[in-house]
């Protein structure tokens, strides 16, 4: 509900009739005899306090709730943002891992490189250690956005990051495979799609979230904007 100008004029309009009607009868034949005008003003003013007390803790009340709820929507948009910025982050980091280690196990296979490749070759432990800290921060974020989701939500994005490493290890544990098998040393074709679905999939899920949280705190904002 918004209170507009017209609104207020009506209403100070409203009460000024009725308390000159009041007033006015205070004079009128003997029905009102021993009534003051000032008894009258008195009455009129508590009944008028009273009400603009309610409408007004009335208004006050609406509009914490709304803000309450806004706040809350504010703070779940920021922490699904700060969750697929990490998570995204992770996926780099993976990348960069996986070819470092995809090199290294060639250039132990007798593969001869470029410089640059053979550096990216040598960097593969702090590659590795950026991996596991992308990790363990996107772990931290999910467990944060979590406290701002519903048993449904909850259930559907528990487990992303743990499937993520998961099929990250096994697409990993494929180049020993290959090696094994006297195969040029790659990683398998199966995880890897398997990989890229998956973390698509979970990309499309953060993402539909932290829609759905800006147009709900949209929405709060606007009915906030009607008070």
């Amino acid at each position: 509900m918004k209170i507009t100008g017209t609104a207020v004029v009506a209403m100070f309009t409203l009460t000024n009739l009725s308390f000159g009607f009041l007033l006015g009868c205070t004079f009128v034949g003997d029905y009102f005899t021993g009534v003051k005008w000032t008894d009258v003003a008195a009455g009129v003013g508590a009944l008028i306090g009273g009400g603009a007390t309610a409408v007004a803790a009335f208004f006050a009340y609406r509009a914490l709730s709304t803000w309450k709820e806004q706040f809350a929507h504010s703070q779940r948009y920021e922490a699904i943002i700060k969750l697929e910025k990490n998570y995204y982050q992770l996926l780099r980091n993976f990348e960069t891992y996986k070819e470092s280690t995809l090199w290294v196990a060639r250039i132990e296979n007798g593969a001869i490189v470029h410089p640059d490749i053979e550096k990216l070759a040598n960097d593969n432990e702090p590659l590795k250690y950026a991996w596991l800290r992308s990790i363990s921060q996107s772990k931290s974020d999910l467990e944060w956005v979590a406290t701002f989701c519903t048993d449904e939500e909850v259930g559907n994005i528990s487990n992303t990051v743990d499937l993520t490493e998961g099929l990250m290890e096994n697409l990993l544990a494929s180049i020993p495979y290959q090696q094994q098998s006297a195969k040029i040393v790659a990683y398998s074709v199966s995880a890897e799609q398997s990989l890229s679905t998956v973390c698509d999939n979970i990309k499309k899920e953060f993402c539909t979230m932290r829609k759905q949280t800006h147009n709900k705190a949209f929405k709060t904002d606007s009915q906030r904007s009607a008070f």
